[in-house]
């Protein structure tokens, strides 16, 4: 702006440079969508921490957690969701608490009359019976004992689906232990039958529940004798994580499509088995709930010998 007289006065405007108007404007942009998206961002937030906690409660009821609730407030957006699937929840593990309990009740009520009738019929069992009434008597003795050993079975699994139940904790030198077991099943094992123990690197003392895992591990044993050729392996290695135990046999080995479902209670891979060979199918059931209740896994592969490879994984407490 110059003066040209007293009177008159020339203003000269200069336009501004396009670069500066340009980064004026992308600054302006900038700013704005920034401050949308923390704004969304903060809106989003308690929805997508809600959404993960219903995920991961589902996932833990889905393994077998039943008292899992999402934990979610009323009001939030997805709490009327959450109700739902707590109330569904909540419903599922009455009812399986009721079956377990009818189960338990069931059981017990059977195990008097049976042991009334084992007696009994052990009474009648005398010298001076023919031999054919003594035949028939003792086949009904057999089929007595068989119903009471499906009782106690069932009385097992019953207790090993009781969440509130505590595994113990108790420290034991494995070789002694994996010692132990074959001694409760060698009047089992036919002379025929060869069984290999590999004890990989220092076994050193672990902690477990003795009686559930000896439980487990007596019922692969006695699946192994039943199905192997001539030869069954257990293998024993610690590492700083837990400890694996594994059994092989050199049997039939099992389908890849029935490989979980062997775990499920009755359930036979040949369905023309009968008990003499194929047990009552809650062997294995048994076997991985005990290794559940105490964080553990059991799962089967096939094994090198050619057979099954029942895999036993007991986490470091």
């Amino acid at each position: 702006m110059a003066p040209l007289n007293e009177h008159t006065v020339v203003q000269m405007v200069v336009p501004p440079d396009p670069m500066d108007v340009s980064l004026l404007y992308w600054s302006i942009n900038v700013l704005i969508g920034a401050t949308m998206l923390a704004c969304l961002l903060l809106w989003l937030r308690p929805h997508w921490r809600d959404l993960e906690r219903l995920k991961s409660a589902a996932e833990r009821f889905g393994k077998g957690h039943l008292s899992e609730r999402t934990q979610i407030a009323a009001s939030s957006n997805i709490g009327s969701l959450a109700n739902v699937f707590d109330t569904m929840a909540g419903d599922i593990e009455n009812l399986l608490n009721q079956q377990r309990d009818l189960l338990n009740a069931v059981s017990h009520e059977l195990r008097t009359p049976l042991t009334r009738l084992d007696f009994g019929l052990a009474l009648a069992l005398s010298d001076d019976l023919p031999v054919t009434s003594r035949e028939r008597l003792q086949g009904l003795v057999d089929h007595i004992r068989e119903l009471d050993e499906l009782v106690l079975e069932l009385l097992s699994y019953s207790r090993l689906q009781n969440p509130a139940r505590v595994p113990e904790q108790v420290e034991v030198a494995l070789d002694e232990f994996i010692d132990s077991i074959l001694g409760s099943v060698d009047d089992e094992q036919s002379p025929d039958i060869v069984i290999d123990v590999l004890l990989h690197g220092q076994l050193e003392r672990f902690t477990l529940d003795p009686r559930l895992t000896a439980r487990a591990l007596q019922n692969l044993l006695r699946n192994a004798m039943r199905y192997c050729e001539k030869r069954i392996q257990i293998g024993v290695q610690v590492c700083p994580k837990g400890c694996e135990i594994w059994v092989d046999d050199d049997g039939i080995g099992i389908p890849d499509d029935e490989r979980e479902r062997i775990f499920e209670p009755f359930y036979r891979l040949d369905r023309s088995r009968d008990r003499a060979t194929g047990g009552f199918g809650l062997g294995l059931a048994i076997s991985r709930r005990a290794l559940e209740a105490q964080g553990g896994t059991l799962t089967v592969q096939a094994s090198p010998l050619g057979g099954a490879r029942f895999r036993l994984w007991l986490p470091t407490p």
